[in-house]
C-alpha cells in the first residue's frame, strides 16, 4: 500500500503507472484524493499485489520514485 503525489500535468499519472504495468505488478485499488494546502494537486493511494521483498516490485517502486513528487509506502500486507 502506498501513497504517491505527480505533478499536476498531462501523462503525470500515467508515467507513474506504467511501471507497474511493465512489470505485470496487478493494481487492486487506487483512488485520488485533493491536496489541502495546493489547489488542483492530489495524492493517490494505491494497492498492488505483491511483496516488497520481490525483485519486479523493488524496480518498480524504484523507477515509481522518479515520476512522482513524493511516494510513501504505507505498510505491506501477507495473504493467508
Amino acid at each position: 500500500m502506498l501513497f504517491f503525489i505527480v505533478e499536476h500535468k498531462p501523462g503525470s499519472l500515467y508515467k507513474a503507472l506504467k511501471e507497474f504495468y511493465k512489470r505485470k505488478i496487478n493494481l487492486t485499488m487506487i483512488y485520488s484524493r485533493p491536496l489541502k494546502e495546493i489547489a488542483w494537486n492530489y495524492y493517490f493511494y494505491v494497492e498492488i499485489e505483491g511483496s516488497l521483498k520481490e525483485k519486479r516490485v523493488k524496480k518498480a517502486l524504484k523507477e515509481l520514485i522518479k515520476n512522482t513528487v513524493d511516494m510513501k509506502i504505507k505498510g505491506s500486507f501477507i495473504k493467508i
